[in-house]
């Protein structure tokens, strides 16, 4: 009979936890403004994601909490090129654009055409839209025609198609020693079950589920180079 793959260890969970909370208190960036108006981070960052949540109610289904973390992860691995799979209003766009060093791009792949329209206009209403390429179309169509491979990979569309995602972007679309970061693992982890457990079983990644909040949290998976 075929074993079932085992869950995370909760004693990884609980310590990923712990790590991101200390890190959220370590980390207080004091951010600034670009001559061309561009928000770059911190305190400009908070007035600019506070403007847009009072334009779009939309854009405050996710916590401000949830979006720093994905900024820290960003700037603290400095990748090159980013994927981000499920743009909705471009809130999570505007947290991982921020972060990029001014060389750094991302593509952003968003099924539906309005929503992908609001995100440009929310991008370019805080000056980041300059470095993220839009796509639309289905992202389960899209990313085998992407061209290059991806330092970051964040996904977060639809969360029954997680394994196919997956399955897509490793190991054709994701640079050696990269990110893959999946948010809802906690609060949506009965529709991701087949994912979660393929990463946390996978021989070449390290995986943790980390809870950002009370209610939820993320799948980081990083790429083995050892």
């Amino acid at each position: 009979m075929k074993k079932r793959p085992a869950p995370l260890p909760r004693r990884t969970f609980l310590t990923a936890s712990a790590i991101v909370l200390l890190s959220g208190c370590a980390i207080s960036p004091a951010g600034r403004r670009s001559r061309k108006g561009k928000v770059t981070g911190g305190i400009e960052l908070e007035k600019a994601i506070a403007e847009l949540e009072a334009q779009d109610e939309k854009m405050m289904l996710v916590t401000r909490s949830e979006g720093r973390f994905v900024r820290m992860l960003a700037a603290l691995r400095r990748p090159g090129r980013v994927l981000e799979v499920g743009t909705a209003h471009g809130y999570w766009t505007i947290w991982l654009a921020s972060a990029l060093d001014p060389q750094a791009t991302l593509t952003t792949l968003e099924i539906l055409p309005e929503r992908a329209e609001r995100a440009r206009a929310h991008l370019t209403q805080v000056g980041l839209a300059r470095r993220v390429t839009f796509l639309t179309g289905n992202a389960h169509e899209l990313i085998p025609g992407l061209p290059g491979k991806f330092d970051f990979i964040f996904l977060n569309a639809d969360k029954t198609g997680m394994t196919d995602y997956f399955q897509k972007v490793y190991p054709a679309k994701l640079a050696p020693g990269g990110v893959l970061l999946t948010h809802n693992a906690i609060l949506r982890k009965d529709d991701m079950k087949d994912y979660l457990q393929t990463v946390a079983q996978h021989p070449d990644f390290d995986t943790v589920v980390l809870s950002v909040t009370m209610e939820d949290g993320f799948a980081l998976s990083v790429h083995r180079t050892y």
